[in-house]
């Protein structure tokens, strides 16, 4: 499995967006920062701005690509994007979307998601 995930930070506000899942599958009903699987034949940057769409209803710009995690037989790429609109309109898998001050990401989301991110993303927060 080939997916990316995403930090939409609000560089004007200093807020980064999360989201609450639903109460089924993968992180259910946790907090986490957004990300998408791959669809078949689909590059990162279209999995990009399908995720942030899908997730928040909110188009990205891309900003700068953070790294890339890999563990069993799935590999994560991380990127920085900021936001084009900062309206959410959860749909998706997200039952919620919020925006919340950068510092306070680590401990917004919930234990289960954050354990899941390369030190590279947790260095982002701190």
């Amino acid at each position: 499995m080939n997916a990316v995930a995403l930090i939409v930070h609000d560089l004007h506000r200093d807020h980064v967006l999360i989201g609450k899942k639903v109460p089924y599958g993968f992180l259910a009903d946790k907090w986490h920062l957004p990300g998408e699987k791959l669809q078949p034949r689909e590059n990162e940057l279209d999995g990009i701005i399908r995720c942030a769409y899908e997730e928040a209803g909110i188009d990205v710009s891309l900003a700068r690509y953070i790294c890339t995690m890999i563990n069993d037989r799935n590999s994560v790429a991380w990127y920085l994007c900021i936001p084009d609109d900062v309206n959410l309109h959860p749909g998706s898998d997200l039952i919620e979307a919020l925006w919340v001050p950068r510092k306070e990401v680590p401990y917004k989301c919930d234990n289960e998601a954050v354990a899941l991110w390369p030190k590279d993303v947790m260095g982002y927060f701190l």
